[in-house]
């Protein structure tokens, strides 16, 4: 899949390609359809939230919309 993808702390995320998500017990995949990078996602990517991430690269973006396998919309975050 292609997604903002953040490489280093403090940098800006690019547009890259990103290793397929897989669906654990009791979790949906969910085709993502459009997605925000706001605030938080700024602090995250900086490093210096509390929730900033551990290991990279990661996926940039907390919340978005989509559709599950059956074609039902979702809001996710």
């Amino acid at each position: 899949m292609h997604a903002a993808v953040l490489h280093k702390f403090g940098s800006a995320p690019s547009y890259d390609q990103f290793e397929d998500p897989i669906a654990r017990d009791g979790e949906a995949l969910i085709r993502v359809r459009a997605a925000s990078l706001k605030q938080i996602d700024k602090g995250m990517a900086s490093g210096a939230h509390y929730a900033s991430f551990r290991e990279l690269p990661v996926v940039c973006g907390v919340d978005g919309v989509g559709t599950l396998e059956a074609g039902e919309r979702v809001l996710y975050g």
